[in-house]
């Protein structure tokens, strides 16, 4: 009867043991299917975030180069009206330096 007990309890250890190593398996089965789930949704975030900063980057360039064209233009337009000054001085510079020199 002892034996038998005996007996008993070490089967129940020994199928234990088996239920154990299963779920053992069972639980590194999931680790890697976590793992591998969460290296597929990194990839496809790092993906996506990729998509966006270029589209942001193409946003950025194009704006920039508006910028620089609308600035090229105020410059060439704030230029030719500073020529256009200095001409009008110079006639009047010169004459008044005709002015001077035949005053003399």
């Amino acid at each position: 009867m002892i034996e038998e007990f005996i007996q008993s309890l070490q089967q129940a250890e020994v199928e234990a043991k088996g239920v154990i190593k299963v779920a053992r398996e069972r639980v590194q089965t999931i680790q890697g299917d976590a793992e591998s789930s969460l290296a597929e949704v990194r990839a496809s975030a790092e993906l996506s975030l990729q998509r966006r900063l270029d589209a942001i980057d193409r946003e950025t360039d194009q704006q920039m180069r508006l910028a620089e064209d609308q600035l090229r233009r105020d410059l060439k337009e704030q230029l030719e009206g500073l020529e256009r000054r200095a001409q009008d001085h110079r006639s009047v510079v010169l004459d008044l330096l005709l002015s001077r020199l035949t005053a003399r």
